[in-house]
C-alpha cells in the first residue's frame, strides 16, 4: 500500500480552519494551494537537511528530462502519443526545466534563512555562499537554451505585487508555513518508509514478481467510482482521448479498467454533475464496446486512478 502522502495530515496541522473543515486529513482535491504550500515547505525542509544536494545534482544530472523515456513509458501506460497531449512538447519540457532552475535556489535562500544554525551544526564550516544555489538567466540559457514560456507582464507584476505587499487579511492565504516539530516527524517517517517500498519494488523488478497496486496517491487508496472527483475526471478524460484515436494504442488493461471503472451506474460520478459530460462518457462507452473487447482486469493495471497533475 502506498503510503499515504504526509500533506494530507500535515496541512490541517498547518491549517486548523482546513482540520474544522475536513478533519484529520487533507486531500490535494480539497485545497491544492495548502498543499502546494505545504509541499514547498517540505522541499525547504531537505534543502536544510542537505539531501537535494544542489551543485551535485547541477554537475551530474543537471536540469535534463530523459524525453525518449519519457514517450514510451506515456505510451505504455495510456496508449496516447506524448507528442500529441502536449501542444509544444520541446517547450513544456523545456518550461518545466526552467521553472526547476527557478524553485531549487528559491528554496535554498529560505532554508538559510530558517534553518542557519541547523545547517551550520550539520555541515561544519558551511557558508551562505557556499550554501545558495544561484542560476543566471545567462548560464541557464548557455546549456539549455531559451526554449521556455517565461511569465507574461502581467504574472511578472502579480509576483512583484505578492512579494512586497504584506500577508494579512485575504492575503495571508499566500503566506509560506514552514514544517512545525510535528510535521517534520510525520515527512521523515513518509521518506523513509517511501525508501524502503521503493527499494522493495526494484528488487521485484528483476524477479518478474513487480505487482503496482492501481492506488492513488492523493489518499494511498484505492479510489472507488464517485469517490474522488480528480480521479473520475482522470478516467473520462483519457476516455475521451483514446476514443478520438477509436481506442487504438492502449493495452487490453487499460480498456478493461475504464470499462470497469465507468460499469456502476449507481456510483455517485462527479461527472454526472454535469450532463453533458456524462452523455458524453456514455457515448464513448458505447463505442468502446463496439470497437475493443478486452479482457477482465488484471492485478498489475497502470495507475489510472492517480490524479493528473493540475
Amino acid at each position: 500500500m502506498v503510503i499515504p502522502w504526509p500533506p494530507n495530515r500535515a496541512v490541517p496541522i498547518l491549517y486548523p480552519e482546513l482540520k474544522k473543515k475536513y478533519g484529520d486529513s487533507v486531500t490535494f482535491e480539497e485545497d491544492k494551494l495548502a498543499h502546494v504550500k505545504t509541499e514547498f515547505g517540505f522541499d525547504v525542509l531537505e534543502v536544510a537537511r542537505g539531501r537535494y544536494a544542489p551543485d551535485s545534482y547541477h554537475n551530474f544530472i543537471g536540469f535534463g528530462v530523459a524525453v525518449p523515456l519519457l514517450e514510451e513509458a506515456f505510451q505504455e501506460t495510456y496508449g496516447l502519443d506524448l507528442k500529441g497531449v502536449l501542444s509544444d512538447e520541446e517547450k513544456v519540457v523545456g518550461s518545466y526545466r526552467h521553472d526547476v532552475s527557478q524553485l531549487i535556489p528559491k528554496a535554498t535562500r529560505i532554508a538559510w534563512s530558517l534553518k542557519k544554525d541547523e545547517i551550520m551544526k550539520d555541515q561544519p564550516g558551511m557558508t551562505k555562499k557556499r550554501f545558495l544555489y544561484n542560476l543566471s538567466r545567462a548560464s541557464y540559457r548557455k546549456n539549455w537554451g531559451n526554449n521556455y514560456q517565461p511569465p507574461s507582464l502581467g504574472e511578472r507584476f502579480l509576483a512583484f505585487l505578492i512579494r512586497i505587499i504584506p500577508k494579512f487579511g485575504p492575503l495571508k492565504v499566500l503566506q509560506l508555513k514552514t514544517p512545525t516539530a510535528e510535521t517534520e516527524r510525520m515527512f521523515e517517517a513518509s521518506f523513509n518508509s517511501t525508501l524502503d517500498r521503493y527499494r522493495q519494488l526494484l528488487s521485484q523488478v528483476g524477479t518478474d514478481r513487480l505487482h503496482l497496486p492501481n492506488e492513488n496517491f492523493d489518499t494511498g487508496e484505492i479510489t472507488a467510482p464517485g469517490e474522488y472527483r480528480l480521479n473520475d475526471e482522470t478516467h473520462a478524460h483519457l476516455l475521451d482521448a483514446l476514443a478520438k484515436q477509436d481506442f487504438r494504442g492502449p493495452s487490453p488493461e487499460v480498456l478493461a479498467e475504464l470499462l470497469e471503472f465507468f460499469g456502476h451506474p449507481d456510483a455517485p460520478y462527479a461527472i454526472k454533475r454535469k450532463p453533458k459530460d456524462w452523455a458524453k462518457v456514455q457515448a464513448e462507452l458505447e463505442q468502446l464496446k463496439k470497437d475493443a473487447v478486452p479482457p477482465a482486469v488484471t492485478t498489475a493495471d497502470p495507475c489510472l486512478s492517480c490524479p493528473s497533475p493540475e
